[in-house]
């Protein structure tokens, strides 16, 4: 049986290697990326490196020359700051499902040093993910259960808000990227397979942060009324709380088994 291959467009933005204090530029893209996917990116999808050795992920909605960007953005050891943006054409990410562990590899554990300006990139090859089976959806349940302190009210929240289009934003998260993409792909299981692939995340931003993502985590103090706030540590909800009817038919079955949810 073959495997279907999608290759996306790509481009890296920062800081040219052994030139930290640099303005930012476009330091290598693939031959397909245009000026206005390079424009749309930088402007929607500008979110700040975390301080681990991945730095911060983040799947962005943008606008007509880029429907959705997948960027990540590191320092490096020579404090070098880079982005590196892939371009996500809508058709992809829905075949993809939301199944992040798909294209999760694509993070880099170290971007490349690039020395000078307008380097040429081959693009990125990725191969269809098998679908996901139940049991691994069971599990990414239980572990979101973990996270959540075992509370299913505040799982019934937290989706709800992501249905009804409340930012959901979490505080006090562990900062490793494995933690905090898992508890996305939590959430992810409780909605519907057509639903998923829509869903926008960013595992680190700060108030000065301009992205719109439906699930965010933050490491400011300032936030504003309109979002949902879960706060890790203590398992606790705040902000704009909403109520909603599949979220808490979800909620109802989960109490049961969580292989009731995975059917859906």
């Amino acid at each position: 049986m073959s495997t279907v291959t999608y290759a996306l467009e790509h481009f890296y933005y920062g800081q040219l290697a052994g030139q930290p204090d640099s303005e930012p530029q476009v330091l290598a893209k693939s031959q397909g990326v245009g000026q206005d996917q390079v424009d749309e990116s930088i402007n929607d999808a500008l979110i700040p490196p975390a301080e681990t050795p991945t730095g911060s992920w983040a799947l962005i909605r943008g606008k007509q020359a880029a429907p959705f960007v997948l960027v990540q953005a590191q320092t490096t050891p020579a404090n070098q700051t880079l982005w590196h943006y892939i371009i996500m054409p809508t058709d992809v990410l829905r075949a993809i499902g939301g199944n992040l562990k798909a294209i999760v590899g694509l993070a880099e554990s170290q971007m490349p040093p690039i020395d000078r300006p307008n380097s040429k990139l081959q693009q990125l090859l990725v191969d269809h993910p098998e679908l996901v089976s139940t049991d691994e959806q069971i599990e990414d349940i239980l572990q979101l259960m973990s996270y959540t302190h075992n509370q299913i009210d505040i799982i019934e929240s937290l989706l709800a808000g992501i249905v009804q289009g409340v930012p959901v934003v979490v505080q006090g998260a562990p900062p490793d990227l494995q933690t905090r993409v898992q508890f996305v792909q939590g959430l992810l299981a409780l909605l519907p397979p057509s639903a998923r692939f829509g869903v926008t995340f960013a595992t680190h931003t700060l108030e000065n942060t301009k992205v719109d993502a439906q699930i965010r985590f933050f490491g400011g103090e300032k936030l504003s009324r309109q979002t949902l706030v879960y706060g890790w540590q203590k398992g606790k909800l705040g902000g704009n709380v909403v109520a909603d009817d599949y979220s808490h038919f979800v909620a109802s079955q989960l109490r049961l088994d969580a292989e009731l949810v995975s059917q859906q």
